[in-house]
């Protein structure tokens, strides 16, 4: 039996897998061994599975401490084996014991490496079990081996070649196909080749201390790949910053590039990314498969009645339509879907986009440059005097792209666009925030499409729930009103490397922009009552969505477990004063002794939101507030803090000063420049407990000043009382 499969076995034997589980992916050499592979994939984790496995086989765990690599030995005995043999089978000869030579082993069960060994060494060898990535790491150290045979040992071949082309707006070759391709490059085209082959939207290449981790984002999450030797750093990260146009020489400062490689009949662009991290350069590649499919709205997930929702908002002149969600929820991919519904070739249509992430014939696509001083308000501009009928915007994050666009939409064009918020009526008080008018939104909008994507259950595993299953998920069940014989999950299988899902579809919310909700915009009306009314509508959050995705089969309630947790908590507008009870307001009331948690009928937790980048700083903050029943939340920089402010207004801000993105002075000046956040109470939280900085932070329009060296109870009696909680 080959000695994967022998220690697939022994995990089936110890209960930490099941048949289902042993697929093509364990033989394969390029992967790591069982252990490691599959505790990657979230099956187990690997202490666990050395510890079971140890226990079965009667063998001791060596772990790399100080202590045992003082004793590892580079005797001239170990010379006497190969070290292909080692790196391909993952065993590390440690030191002489008695008549012994101790060997530490990746995978005990491989007992025809041992008879080698012990051929080798002329003595028995006494097998350790071991971590595979300490045993490569010591490898690399002790038994190097040259580049081309670890190109042997990856195991590239011929179906791993990719034809690079010269830019991303070429298709002209500069690579020909040659067997004498050095082994490096051979290696990243076999790493470009499976990510296409693997679905990948990206590809990481991260530096560690032993090794270099190779992972790729399938469906929205990571897997690994691919373990590189610490010795080949150099030369791949070299390798993806030559085809990406980048200096190979910077290594201290980010930077991007791009590239592009033809797979078959498929033109591939990558968008490329380097950082210096602690251990080297970190590459994230962004995969953009440019001559794809663009899908219909059914095969978005988009069912009849959303359909046509959205196909009537596509029909009315001078109007825009705004996909919101966060990076990554497949917001251009619907615009795609727009653009291909109204592409009947009588139409001018125009797009500008950072990057292009599809070509679509028969309309013209602009890519946003900046260092070229290509952006999307300057090609807004330019495109204007091109007669279009349709513009396309990738994203509106300025105040000047915006009024362009809705003034665009107001004089006779069509506008698709997206935008960052959590839901669709959160699109109105960011566009304010940009300094649109309430007036102009609601003459320019016809309708904003909030969406998610979540994976969905892979149909070749596919199983309904146990009855075990179910008993854990009866309070869900009951509260969202969940089908039961509708509910899945998937027990990982070959085609969806074990993860139970391949895929993703989307959850969608609409919000319709009709005469009354103009009205009420026109009115300045909170945004809670535009919520209220759309819901008598028809209008449904992301929570309802989801709760329909599952209900139809297509995913299970973990994935999208994320956005049910969300109900109940809408959307807010900054203007809204505090909610009250009688005449008191609830901001006012002493809830500082209540029990975290505790459910107090008609009386809300204060809300507060943190500003800090340090984690450590807002984790304390937010266990003290959250003990004192503050509904706390925490953002790392001041961008993230409006988008915060946007979605869900807080009674009281702390806020450093000394952030990256956006510092404190930068936030307090966004929130001071509009009329409803300019009374907003702040309260600045620093390092330097003087008078200055306390006359800077009262200068800024802050409401005091607090040392994060203050002890709690300072801190605690600093915020009540700029909440106005005590004189």
């Amino acid at each position: 039996m080959n000695p994967r499969e022998n220690l697939f076995k022994q995990l089936l034997k110890v209960g930490l897998v099941d048949p289902s589980q042993n697929d093509q992916t364990l033989l394969d050499p390029c992967r790591p061994d069982p252990i490691r592979y599959l505790s990657s994939k979230g099956i187990f984790a690997e202490n666990k599975a050395l510890e079971l496995i140890s226990k079965r086989l009667a063998l001791d765990i060596i772990s790399f401490d100080p202590s045992v690599t003082e004793r590892i030995e580079e005797s001239s005995l170990f010379k006497a084996v190969d070290p292909k043999i080692l790196w391909s089978n993952k065993v590390l000869p440690l030191w002489e014991e008695n008549s012994s030579i101790v060997v530490a082993f990746a995978n005990p069960c491989n007992l025809e490496v041992k008879q080698t060994l012990e051929f080798s060494f002329s003595r028995t060898v006494k097998q350790y079990l071991a971590k595979e990535d300490e045993i490569l790491s010591f490898l690399s150290t002790y038994y190097p081996i040259d580049t081309d045979s670890y190109d042997e040992l990856t195991d590239i071949t011929e179906d791993s070649y990719v034809e690079v082309v010269d830019s991303a707006e070429s298709d002209e070759a500069i690579d020909t196909k040659n067997a004498t391709t050095p082994p490096i490059v051979r290696l990243i085209n076999m790493i470009l080749s499976d990510a296409i082959k693997a679905r990948a939207s990206d590809i990481h290449i991260e530096p560690a201390q032993s090794s270099m981790d190779v992972r790729f984002r399938v469906d929205g999450k990571m897997q690994h790949f691919l373990d590189i030797p610490k010795r080949l750093q150099s030369y791949a990260i070299s390798r993806v910053k030559l085809l990406s146009g980048m200096d190979i020489s910077e290594r201290r400062k980010p930077q991007d590039g791009r590239f592009r490689v033809r797979i078959g009949d498929d033109l591939i662009d990558f968008r490329t990314s380097s950082v210096p991290s602690v251990h080297g350069e970190a590459v994230v590649l962004r995969v953009l498969n440019t001559s794809g499919k663009v899908l219909s709205f059914k095969e978005l997930g988009l069912n009849e009645e959303l359909s046509r929702k959205i196909n009537d908002s596509l029909e009315k002149d001078s109007r825009m339509l705004l996909v919101t969600g966060p990076t990554g929820s497949g917001k251009t991919t619907t615009l795609y879907s727009c653009l291909l519904t109204l592409n009947d070739k009588t139409r001018n249509i125009i797009s500008v986009e950072n990057p292009i992430e599809y070509r679509l014939k028969g309309i013209t696509q602009i890519q946003v440059n900046e260092a070229k001083n290509v952006t999307f308000a300057s090609s807004l501009r330019s495109i204007l005097r091109q007669d279009p009928d349709v513009i396309m915007i990738g994203e509106i994050r300025d105040e000047e792209t915006a009024n362009i666009a809705v003034e665009s939409a107001m004089t006779g064009h069509k506008v698709l666009s997206t935008v960052h918020t959590n839901d669709a009526p959160s699109a109105i008080t960011r566009l304010n925030h940009l300094g649109l008018s309430y007036y102009n939104i609601s003459c320019a909008i016809s309708g904003i499409l909030a969406q998610r994507l979540v994976r969905k259950v892979c149909k070749s595993c596919s199983t309904k729930l146990s009855d075990k299953q179910l008993q854990q998920y009866a309070s869900d069940i009951t509260q969202f009103k969940i089908k039961v014989d509708n509910l899945r999950t998937g027990k990982g299988c070959e085609k969806c490397s074990g993860t139970g899902y391949y895929g993703r579809t989307g959850i969608y919310s609409f919000l319709e922009i009709d005469d009354k909700v103009v009205k009420l915009l026109e009115a300045e009306a909170p945004l809670s009552k535009i919520i209220e009314y759309a819901r008598s509508a028809g209008y449904k959050d992301l929570a309802s969505a989801a709760i329909e995705v599952v209900n139809s089969g297509l995913t299970t309630l973990d994935e999208v477990h994320p956005y049910l947790d969300a109900t109940g908590q809408t959307t807010t507008e900054v203007n809204e004063k505090p909610p009250t009870i009688g005449l008191i307001s609830t901001k006012n009331l002493k809830l500082n002794n209540a029990t975290p948690g505790s459910n107090i009928e008609g009386i809300q937790k204060t809300k507060i939101l943190i500003v800090e980048d340090d984690p450590d700083v807002r984790f304390m903050l937010k266990t003290l507030f959250e003990r004192e029943f503050y509904d706390v939340k925490v953002a790392e920089n001041g961008l993230v803090a409006l988008e915060s402010v946007y979605n869900r207004t807080p009674a009281i801000i702390l806020c450093d000063l000394k952030m990256p993105v956006m510092d404190g002075r930068e936030f307090m000046k966004k929130l001071r420049s509009k009329p409803q956040t300019q009374e907003l109470p702040v309260v600045i939280l620093t390092a330097s407990d003087d008078e200055k900085s306390e006359i800077d932070a009262l200068d800024l329009g802050a409401k005091d000043f607090i040392s994060k060296a203050s002890s709690s109870e300072l801190m605690l009696a600093r915020v009540r009382r700029a909440l106005g909680d005590i004189d």
